[in-house]
């Protein structure tokens, strides 16, 4: 018998899915980039790449420092 995906597992199923979505070609880098580094809420990774105009640092400087609000996904 198969055992069940776990949550993290899942997790990396959707955001791999969505990743090949992306036509960016940098955009798409740096979301693999996150992802790599074991981020996988697409969502969050993609709003602050967006927010930061695709700065890969500026965005992992607000992962690393706690700085993600709800306020990230208010246009």
């Amino acid at each position: 018998m198969k055992s069940q995906p776990s949550d993290e597992e899942l997790s990396k199923i959707v955001y791999l899915e969505k990743l090949s979505a992306v036509k960016d070609q940098t955009l798409h880098d740096n979301l693999k980039y996150f992802y790599e580094m074991g981020y996988y809420n697409f969502e969050v990774n993609n709003a602050l790449l967006k927010k930061s105009n695709n700065d890969l640092a500026f965005a992992i400087n607000n992962i690393c420092n706690n700085l993600v609000s709800d306020s990230l996904f208010q246009e």
